[in-house]
């Protein structure tokens, strides 16, 4: 393994500076490297040498002895500074937990464990959370706690500089990961060849001969590398790349403005922001001279001059974004109003992370649905092993979590990292009386605090406010738990149909799917599962199909099981949805009796949001307390809009409403929220999980409101007067959207394909029917070249209720045979469009940004 040499052991001094404290502990875990522990598992430990390398921003370890001698050619394993999220002290990843767990369970039985068998201490552990979507964590155990406690130390530091460093020089430091990644040689310098190679892969398609001379400008220190060829060095590759960076399209702008070729004055400039730019009507000179001293990296500044690339610098930055972050960054919106006058960013089945059937479950998807703004998460709970409750999707093949484990390492800490707006824990009961007093205790030892606790008045009018309501976690659950004998309101096929509990004993539970597709059951007999079909009884919004009840809520899940066995053969079919959220909905007798403990410590936990069976908006009118909330299906929801939309906004004035997928969803796929949202409905629930559509409009409603979880809904949906129907929108009066759609810079090329794309870009407005654009409106195609791409095409669409319009840009790479593949991604609300000049950042369809690849528009709106 290489480690840094002594050369690199002078830490540039900018993060020495900026990380106070670093270059003491940076010496001593980098002199000789630093060895630590990969934890596999309670007994799978890897000895590996790490070192951090702050020239390539990199944590190298040594591969293990497999990899150095079987491999040719392997590579040492590497963690990028950029790719890493977070890094956590002690046992806070599901791994941890797990031997944390079966560490208890040995100290139970002492006298049988084996004396020599090696622990793991809390005090000498971290993880690092890195890659995609965050989804790689990497354990590790340090020789000391003083160890790890440097580590830590370290990484959250460089963090934290990074962050800073992305914001200031975002652009140069992307270049220069790419830069890195050419260098083949790890020398520092790119030959001729090597630049070729990654010019192509930043999608610059130019003459061989172009960009040899360009080599040759940029070669000033007449360098040579391994064979006397001439090399760049990274400063002359900039250079290089920064002399390709044209923007023609944003030179003719600038011209058009100065007096002089090249430079604008403050004057000039102003007279530029006042004309072109929203949010600057009044800028005055001395604030173009605070913007010249910001943007410009010349000397020209100290004469107060700004040069075509200070201004290319200042329209690249977050004012000049077309997200409106003058006004939208932080929260604007007044979040004194009752609890039910907001829409509230929720996730479905929050634990799961793939899909609904055999997906696994895992604390750290709470972790990542709470940092990405959700106030609303879902724990299905049922018994575990010796009595503790685990989370789990019932009746179907997805792994366990613990319950426990889910509120230590992800609800508290991670409750209020966004906001200090209140987080629902929507909670979905399927224990025993011993769990749910367990479920009881745990919320209360581990949540202390933050739990809302206080007792509600049966004649409270209105619901308290966010603002009253920040550092608190809600209980959404049945309010009361007892002795009684529960409907069946189970689909009958033909015969009498067993209780829920019954069916789980015979024939579902704890499936584990081998791949000889052998099912193995807790009784140890041994069953195979022959088939796995959807049963089909009436039409859901999604072709699939699912038994309903009278008020459309789901009876049954999609999914049939049949099993063959030894004894012969059962069917566990009509599975009932796990969303109805209805004690009602269990088809057997409770005969358990709850202590008086266990009903009391849940009753006292379930104040505010105390789900009710739904009977009619005519009873919940009359008789309905505004602490009442009820679950709709999407398809029983879809079919109220359409019937009695006034009514479903009536009902949202006061009380709380959830919608959830339809069970036809089995891999998590989304509806688009709008529809429900558009009759005020408050949690409407999406799989966070998965990365379409429907999540990039959730990510950008909830954005406009200071990304803090909670949006106030449109003044038409708060009043009591109900003068609005989403169905009919002839009162209000046409918006007009122009977009002009100018260039494209640093477009991504397809995954797995090497070739330079010819990009276009799509544009289409998704919000009310009225407003939805019928048909995608398209660019042309530009051939070969993703780099810097010139539409300059023009559009107009006509909104009518901007407050849930969204605008959609999609680019997509034109494909010789087969389907347009989309390259990136931007959605935005309509009222959080700045208009002006503008560049767009894409994002992939996950989210994620596709830093640097832009959009530069022009946006104007006439009402």
């Amino acid at each position: 393994m290489n480690y840094p040499n002594k050369a690199l052991l002078d830490y540039p001094s900018e993060i020495v500076e900026k990380c106070k404290g670093i270059e003491e502990i940076l010496t001593a875990i980098n002199t000789d490297g630093s060895h630590l522990w990969k934890i596999r598992s309670s007994t799978k430990w890897f000895k590996r040498k790490f070192a951090l390398d702050l020239r390539d921003m990199k944590i190298y370890y040594s591969p293990s002895s497999k990899n150095e001698h079987c491999c040719i050619g392997a590579t040492q394993p590497q963690i990028d500074i950029a790719e890493i999220s977070e890094v956590r002290k002690g046992w806070k990843t599901e791994l941890f937990n797990t031997i944390e767990t079966k560490q208890q369970k040995k100290n139970r039985r002492k006298s049988t464990a084996s004396p020599s068998r090696r622990t793991v201490e809390e005090d000498c552990c971290f993880s690092i959370i890195y890659g995609e979507r965050k989804g790689k964590i990497l354990d590790l155990l340090a020789p000391t706690p003083d160890i790890a406690d440097k580590w830590v130390f370290v990484i959250a530091s460089l963090l934290n500089w990074y962050e800073r460093k992305k914001l200031e020089e975002g652009y140069e430091l992307w270049l220069k990961e790419k830069f890195n990644l050419a260098d083949a040689d790890n020398n520092k310098c790119l030959t001729f060849n090597e630049t070729l190679k990654l010019l192509h892969e930043l999608n610059i398609d130019m003459p061989e001969n172009d960009i040899l001379k360009l080599f040759n400008e940029a070669n000033t220190k007449l360098a040579t590398g391994q064979g006397e060829r001439q090399v760049l060095d990274e400063d002359e590759f900039m250079v290089l790349y920064f002399n390709l960076l044209k923007r023609p399209e944003i030179e003719n702008l600038f011209n058009s403005y100065a007096s002089q070729s090249g430079v604008f004055t403050a004057k000039e400039l102003s007279t530029f922001l006042r004309n072109e730019q929203s949010g600057y009507e009044n800028v005055s000179v001395e604030d173009c001279n605070v913007l010249i001293k910001i943007y410009e990296y010349s000397d020209l500044k100290r004469q107060g001059l700004l040069t075509t690339s200070g201004f290319v610098s200042m329209l690249l930055s977050s004012e000049f974004d077309i997200f409106n972050y003058r006004e939208h960054r932080y929260i604007c919106q007044d979040m004194s109003q009752p609890l039910s006058h907001y829409y509230i960013a929720s996730s479905h089945n929050t634990y799961i992370m793939g899909n609904q059937l055999i997906g696994k479950n895992s604390s750290e998807a709470y972790v990542d649905a709470l940092k990405r703004g959700c106030k609303c998460v879902e724990l299905d709970c049922w018994d575990g092993e010796d009595g503790e409750p685990i989370v789990w999707h019932g009746h179907t093949l997805t792994t366990k979590i613990s319950f426990k484990e889910v509120l230590e390492d992800a609800i508290k800490p991670y409750a209020f990292v966004v906001s200090p707006y209140p987080l629902i824990l929507s909670l979905e009961m399927h224990c025993s009386p011993v769990g749910r007093l367990k479920m009881a205790t745990y919320l209360q030892s581990i949540l202390a605090d933050m739990l809302y606790t206080t007792d509600v008045l049966d004649d409270l009018e209105s619901l308290p406010s966010p603002e009253k309501l920040q550092g608190k976690i809600l209980i959404k659950a049945k309010p009361v738990y007892g002795n009684k004998k529960m409907k069946t309101k189970a689909h009958r096929v033909g015969r009498t149909v067993e209780s829920r509990s019954e069916l789980v004993t015979k024939s579902t539970k704890n499936f584990v799917i081998s791949s000889g597709e052998e099912a193995r059951v807790t009784n140890s007999q041994t069953t195979t599962v022959t088939n796995i079909e959807y049963r089909q009884s009436s039409t859901s919004s999604t072709g699939s199909t699912i038994s309903r009840d009278v008020s459309g809520d789901a009876l049954v899940s999609p999914l049939r099981i049949n099993i063959n066995s030894n004894t012969g053969q059962k069917n566990a079919s009509d599975i009932e949805s796990d969303d109805s959220d209805d004690d009602e909905s269990q088809t057997h007798t409770v005969t358990d009796n709850p202590t008086q403990s266990s009903r009391d410590a849940l009753c006292s936990l379930v104040n505010l949001v105390q789900a009710v069976k739904f009977h009619s908006f005519e009873k919940s009118r009359l008789n309905g307390k505004c602490f009442q909330m009820s679950s709709f299906s999407e398809s029983w929801t879809q079919k109220t809009l359409k019937e009695s939309p006034l009514d479903f906004i009536r009902y949202n004035l006061r009380q709380l409403s959830r919608i959830y997928p339809a069970a036809s969803r089995t891999f998590s796929s989304n509806f688009i929220p709008v529809q429900f949202w558009s009759i005020g409905c408050q949690i409407v629930t999406l799989n966070y999980q998965t990365r379409d559509i429907p999540n990039l409009i959730n990510d950008a409603m909830f954005k406009q409101n200071g990304f803090c979880g909670y949006v106030l809904k449109p003044e038409d949906l708060r009043d009591p007067n109900l003068r609005f129907d989403p169905s009919d929108l002839s009162q209000k009066s046409p918006i007009k959207l122009k977009i002009r759609i100018i260039s494209g810079q640093h477009l991504p090329k397809v995954e797995g394909n090497s070739e330079i794309i010819d990009p276009y870009v799509e544009l289409k407005i998704i919000g009310l029917p009225q407003d939805t654009t019928e048909n995608t409106l398209t660019t042309k195609k530009i051939q070969n070249n993703g780099f810097n791409p010139i539409w300059d095409e023009t559009f107009e669409l006509t909104v009518k209720y901007p407050e849930l319009a969204f605008v959609c840009l999609r680019v997509r790479d034109h494909a010789q045979s087969g389907s347009d593949v989309p390259i990136g991604y931007y959605t935005i609300p309509f009222n959080s469009m700045a208009t002006g000049y503008r560049h767009v950042r894409l994002q992939s369809i996950g989210g994620e940004p596709l830093s640097p690849a832009t959009l530069f528009v022009h946006i104007s709106i006439i009402k």
